[in-house]
């Protein structure tokens, strides 16, 4: 949604070069992040208890600063990234919204207010969830959290496609093909 909302359309030869440089920056910016996680995780493993990897004498995870590390961090870093983006997002909006008559603007907050819920909920609700788990040890919350955000897909097909409009299109559009 960030990218829909604050996007500068190039023009048509240069968006293609552009994707696909900014999808190898991205590839090996999330390649280093997450090697850098998993090495920090195993140096620190290795210094506290001598082990490195999974079932030997205690879990490469035995520490609350390793599930700082390995854990709570990244869905930090993840859940202040994602506000910053919708933040970014509804600042966006709301210039565009600005250029428009007072009638329309008006017309649209109710769009607009609906449309924040949405952006907010599917951003960073279901890592906080995940943050919380831990923090309270919790294993029904973690399961919970492990739901939501292997379905958060879900979640934002459901909020974009399950309204009234698309309600209204499907079956004005069922009935008259029953009726033909």
């Amino acid at each position: 949604m960030f990218r829909i909302f604050t996007a500068n359309i190039p023009n048509v030869s240069s968006r293609t070069v552009a994707l696909s440089i900014r999808t190898l920056k991205l590839m090996v910016l999330t390649m280093i992040v997450s090697v850098s996680i998993v090495i920090v995780v195993i140096i620190s493993s290795y210094l506290t208890s001598q082990t490195i990897g999974y079932g030997k004498k205690t879990c490469y995870l035995d520490s609350a600063f390793l599930i700082g590390v390995s854990m709570v961090a990244p869905a930090c870093v993840v859940s202040l990234c994602n506000l910053a983006f919708l933040v970014t997002t509804i600042v966006s909006i709301h210039r565009v919204s600005s250029l428009l008559t007072f009638d329309s603007v008006k017309k649209d907050q109710y769009k607009n207010l609906i449309l924040y819920i949405k952006l907010s909920s599917v951003t960073s609700v279901y890592w906080i969830v995940a943050v919380l788990a831990e923090a309270v040890e919790n294993d029904i919350l973690r399961f919970i959290s492990i739901l939501l955000n292997g379905l958060q897909g879900v979640s934002i097909f459901i909020s974009y496609t399950c309204n009234r409009r698309v309600y209204q299109l499907y079956f004005r559009s069922s009935t008259s093909q029953s009726s033909s």
